[in-house]
């Protein structure tokens, strides 16, 4: 009599266990995709949240949200907090010890803040400017979109250790990919673009798996080349950095200006005239004397031409290779429509890893309950926990940031009390989950053990995305009447109430599909 697996198995395959070739691409795609896919899903969420930096900068920031003009007057005032980082206000001398450059981040389309910033590794500190007068902006400092884009780049650790991992992480993730593409190549015609819902849930989340996992693997594919490189550049000696990120000599072009911009608003008119408007980037003030860059928004390869007080005009010709993947992965350059179809692919990868990571977990759960003494109960707990971490933990200690940023910090340093908010709440993410599984004592792939485990997250999760737009309205007291920026904020408050939906709705099928849940005693009782 044939069993179910035989059963259920696509056309020209067997049910029988794989072996040779196929078992071999099985494995590795398992033992190398769970552990990688534990930290893609931290790159995948924190890719999407990068794409949108600029708003998420705005919402922790609405004051900067301003419809003035750049006037002459701000870029004095921003000029004298600079040579005079003594001044009251400046923010500019505490974050000497950084070593940092200063620079002056102008009003962009989409970005209308003007910003006195220094980077500290982890994300950009200084005040908040008035375009059109150059006083300060009130508000707290925040850690804004920058510090999503340092965590996708490094997980905020030291050099080398983050592009490290990151580059670990994307090889894995390659190795993933194809091995996944080889395994569904034999039944990618006959069960191509199958979704069965309705089916038991092993199969409905290996429908999802294969299905989202065939339609972006384009997508993912170009992702994970460009951001795998990007990484591993990182890692390269600095004298091969330098050949990489920089286009060659011969497709540099240099030319002297007659006369030369004195002032600074005099040097922002000679960047209108040659890149056009809204083309101007950032002023970076050196020892040297004060420089220009062009907005990498304005084209695919941010080559940063520029143009400095000392009459020099430097325009790259041509793009470097790692200029073609930088504008190939970060998107900069695209407007919101591409850059909205790629958050979407995105998440059609983060649906790859999710149903990845749930079949794994639920296949080992199995062999625990089958194999004691080949499975451990402990490990099979362990995995149930790091899923849930993965999947819930960082829209969690997102949402906590976001919270964090709001609130008046206890501690003189608002940035740093926001990023400990954020890794506080990933890390309880891991370890609530895998606490109220240990002290209920509910056996491994249950209805109850996985509501216990998804609901210590799920819970505060639900809470905090319907809660944001009542912080919103609270510390910002909008006007009825909309401005040319409200949608940078209601959307946001929008994607935290999807969150806290998504969250709540999945904690309530949890509950519905453990009623009855029978009581059992944990392991101290």
């Amino acid at each position: 009599m044939k069993n179910n697996s035989e059963k259920n198995a696509p056309k020209g395959t067997s049910g029988r266990k794989p072996a040779g070739l196929r078992g071999v691409l099985r494995f590795v795609h398992r033992w190398v995709g769970f552990p990688a896919g534990l930290l893609l899903t931290a790159l995948f969420y924190s890719g999407l949240l990068s794409l949108f930096s600029a708003d998420l900068q705005g919402w922790m920031q609405p004051a900067t949200l301003t419809q003035a003009p750049l006037a002459p007057r701000a870029l004095e005032e921003a000029e004298a907090l600079v040579r005079h980082p003594d001044s009251k206000g400046s923010d500019l001398q505490a974050s000497r010890h950084w070593k940092a450059t200063p620079f002056l981040n102008l009003p962009q389309p989409g970005a209308p803040g003007l910003h006195l910033w220094q980077y500290d590794g982890h994300v950009f500190r200084g005040p908040a400017l008035d375009p059109a007068s150059g006083a300060r902006l009130p508000g707290q400092a925040v850690a804004g979109g920058a510090f999503f884009v340092t965590l996708h780049d490094s997980f905020h650790l030291r050099a080398p250790w983050g592009s490290l991992l990151v580059t670990v992480a994307g090889g894995c993730f390659l190795v993933s990919l194809f091995t996944g593409l080889l395994l569904q190549w034999p039944r990618l015609k006959p069960a191509f673009l199958q979704f069965r819902p309705y089916g038991s849930a092993h199969r409905s989340w290996l429908d999802l798996h294969l299905l989202a996992g065939t339609l972006a693997f384009a997508v993912l594919l170009l992702t994970g080349v460009s951001g795998t490189f990007l990484a591993a550049t990182d890692l390269l000696p600095e004298k091969m950095q330098t050949r990489l990120t920089n286009p060659p000599a011969r497709l540099q072009a240099q030319s002297v200006l007659t006369p030369a911009p004195h002032t600074l608003p005099e040097l922002l008119a000679t960047g209108t005239a040659l890149w056009g408007r809204g083309q101007n980037g950032f002023v970076l003030f050196s020892g040297a004397g004060t420089t220009l860059y062009r907005s990498d928004a304005g084209q695919f390869c941010p080559m940063r031409s520029h143009v400095d007080t000392a009459e020099r005009v430097t325009a790259a010709q041509g793009c470097s290779l790692y200029g073609f993947m930088r504008g190939l992965h970060d998107l900069r350059w695209a407007p919101s429509t591409i850059r909205w179809l790629y958050g979407f692919c995105g998440l059609a990868g983060l649906g790859v890893l999710a149903s990845g990571l749930i079949l794994f977990q639920k296949s080992e759960a199995r062999k625990a309950a089958a194999a004691p003494a080949r499975a451990p109960r402990w490990l099979a707990g362990l995995y149930q926990g790091a899923v849930t971490w993965a999947l819930a933990g960082f829209p969690l200690a997102t949402l906590g940031l976001l919270w964090a940023s709001r609130l008046p910090s206890p501690r003189p340093d608002p940035i740093l009390w926001q990023e400990e908010v954020f890794f506080t709440l990933w890390g309880t993410g891991f370890l609530l989950p895998l606490l109220s599984w240990i002290f209920s004592g509910a056996p491994e792939n249950t209805p109850r053990s996985q509501t216990l485990c998804w609901g210590a997250v799920l819970l505060p999760l639900s809470l905090l995305g319907l809660g944001l737009p009542v912080l919103d309205f609270i510390t910002r007291r909008p006007s009825l009447s909309p401005t040319p920026y409200s949608a940078v904020l209601w959307g946001t408050d929008l994607a935290g109430v999807l969150t806290g939906l998504v969250g709540a709705s999945v904690l309530l099928h949890l509950r519905r599909s453990c009623r009855p849940c029978p009581k059992t005693s944990g392991p101290l009782s």
